[in-house]
């Protein structure tokens, strides 16, 4: 079996790794958007002179949410911008998780697949080559690991 088919983009054992970082840096994208129109909010919500409440916009909605919630507009804004900042660390949390199992993944059956070549290894399979999507583990006793 090449090596390279290890290495495929979708391969199995990384595909729901990936499918994970993808989403979580969609998530982060769209929550740097979210921030910058808070902050634009909470800049025209304490501003000396506002800007009228163009209909449909941002402001009035934010402006409207603020009157059925009973607080002033820039404590809305200023909460909403705290709680996007947490979504925001936590999105960037689950992307270190994600990388890191990612590349300890990686890791291991780049180690395994090197180690089952070494001459008079006891790591070796009973079927003599490692199918896709058959699992990486070395075969090592749980003591040892």
């Amino acid at each position: 079996m090449r090596l390279s088919l290890w290495f495929a983009l979708w391969h199995p054992r990384y595909r729901a790794a990936l499918i994970g970082l993808t989403l979580a840096g969609t998530l982060a994208s769209a929550l740097v958007y979210v921030e910058n129109d808070l902050l634009d909010l909470l800049t025209q919500s304490v501003a000396a002179t506002p800007l009228p409440a163009q209909a449909g916009g941002t402001t009035a909605l934010a402006a409207e949410l603020a009157g059925w919630l009973q607080i002033g507009l820039p404590f809305l804004a200023l909460g909403l911008f705290v709680a996007s900042r947490l979504a925001s660390g936590f999105v960037e949390f689950w992307k270190t998780h994600l990388t890191g199992t990612l590349t300890i993944r990686t890791k291991d059956d780049l180690c395994c697949r090197w180690l089952r070549r070494i001459p008079g290894s006891r790591l070796r399979l009973s079927s003599g080559s490692l199918q896709a999507g058959e699992d990486t583990g070395c075969g090592i006793s749980p003591s040892l690991r």
